[in-house]
């Protein structure tokens, strides 16, 4: 099963890279109109987290050793942290990016996307170079 994920995901993970590389910016001021769907927005987010094969590797492995260290009682309400930390991430990220969208605009978008792509692709080919690894062993 890590095969698997870490073949597949380090496969989405080069190819959401490209995307971005390849990717047109607009202007997100007020002004402008939003391009993206709530339903492509949440499937992207959600492609981000869950099919992220080290954040799955990697969370599984950490919650379970937590589990293990923990009280049986206390194990639900650890869970409700954990996802509760996770929601709030995600609006503090937006609560910024909403407050500080008319600092961006198209070039510096364009240039954020360049840099992502580039980072997000070589993560990708970490975590394909990781499966070739464990392939060979």
């Amino acid at each position: 099963l890590q095969l698997v994920i870490l073949l597949v995901g380090s496969l989405i993970v080069i190819y959401m890279g490209i995307n971005l590389l390849r990717s047109q910016t607009t202007d997100i001021s007020g002004e402008a109109t939003p391009e993206m769907t709530v339903i492509k927005t949440i499937t992207s987010a959600f492609v981000v987290i869950w099919f992220n094969p080290q954040a799955i590797i990697d969370g599984s492995m950490m919650l379970g050793a937590f589990q293990v260290t923990l009280p049986a009682y206390s194990y639900p309400i650890f869970i409700t942290g954990v996802g509760i930390a996770s929601i709030l991430w995600f609006f503090i990220l937006n609560a910024v990016v909403t407050k500080f969208k008319d600092k961006f605009n198209a070039k510096i978008l364009r240039i954020i996307n360049l840099i992502c792509g580039a980072i997000i692709i070589l993560y990708g080919g970490k975590l394909l170079l990781n499966f070739f690894t464990l392939l060979m062993h």
